[in-house]
């Protein structure tokens, strides 16, 4: 039997005589076409992740090595250190995008537009770190639906919450104490709480006379409801509220106080038209 790639099998009938010698056989085969099946070829990688032009996605996980004012990360200052974002000064957190000043920025928390997203007069980002799922950053090529502004998009999102068992943590730092918790309510809904407050006015009256030093403060809050109510649909509850305070001595006989911040919130509908 012989047989080749491309060629027909030959089958033929050898006999060997009694004597030991060698013999040469030359066997001709005759060419046939051979149909094989269909070869499907998989990549063992992913493929390569399409990039949008000046489009960056931060995720918690960067943002917590980046380095710390006052033992917690803020998000401002770690756009700062991207390519194209530039910071006039160490004490301002305020994002110069492609050269445009801070007020021409687009900052969106879940959608809703916060127009002064900085506390402590631009020192301090208005966005508790913990919260927040991941962060976009567009610095050109904006989409028409972020319009309004002439420089960059800073596009946040807040964490869903836990399916599983309530969790969380708290810190304190030498300016401010802050508090995340977040859990399942129940089978179909989970939920995610965070705040914190800043006690910048109890610092500064353990050095200072409380008679000399103005009052200021300043805290925020966020919360998010996630309920499924059928497989296809699913709504979605968020809210934000900050604010900074600011007033006269503790000790002054006057009643001065101005106060100023964002509040905002969302009422999201996710329906899923088709499984496929």
């Amino acid at each position: 039997r012989t047989s080749g790639v491309g060629y027909e099998t030959a089958y033929d009938t050898l006999r060997l005589g009694s004597s030991a010698r060698m013999a040469r056989v030359d066997i001709e085969l005759r060419q046939i076409d051979i149909r094989l099946q269909e070869i499907v070829v998989q990549s063992a990688v992913d493929p390569l992740p399409t990039r949008s032009i000046s489009r960056l996605t931060l995720r918690p996980e960067f943002i917590r090595q980046m380095p710390a004012l006052g033992g917690e990360p803020d998000v401002f200052r770690s756009i700062q250190l991207l390519p194209g974002v530039k910071t006039v000064s160490e004490v301002s957190s305020g994002l110069y995008i492609r050269g445009g000043s801070p007020d021409q920025n687009l900052t969106l928390l879940d959608g809703v537009a916060i127009h002064n997203p900085f506390h402590l007069g631009g020192f301090m980002s208005a966005f508790h770190g913990e919260s927040l799922k991941d962060v976009r950053v567009m610095k050109a090529v904006v989409p028409a639906d972020y319009g309004g502004r002439m420089s960059g998009v800073v596009d946040l999102t807040s964490k869903d919450g836990s399916q599983e068992k309530i969790g969380g943590g708290a810190g304190i730092s030498l300016i401010n104490s802050r508090l995340f918790l977040e859990g399942s309510l129940g089978e179909d809904g989970r939920f995610m709480l965070a705040g914190r407050r800043v006690y910048l006015d109890l610092v500064l009256s353990l050095f200072f006379n409380p008679a000399d030093v103005p009052t200021y403060y300043f805290y925020d809050l966020n919360l998010k409801v996630q309920h499924r109510i059928s497989p296809s649909n699913t709504i979605t509850v968020s809210g934000y509220f900050g604010r900074d305070v600011l007033g006269e001595p503790s000790d002054s006989f006057r009643n001065f106080e101005i106060f100023w911040g964002n509040s905002g919130g969302t009422v999201r509908w996710t329906h899923i038209a088709s499984p496929a």
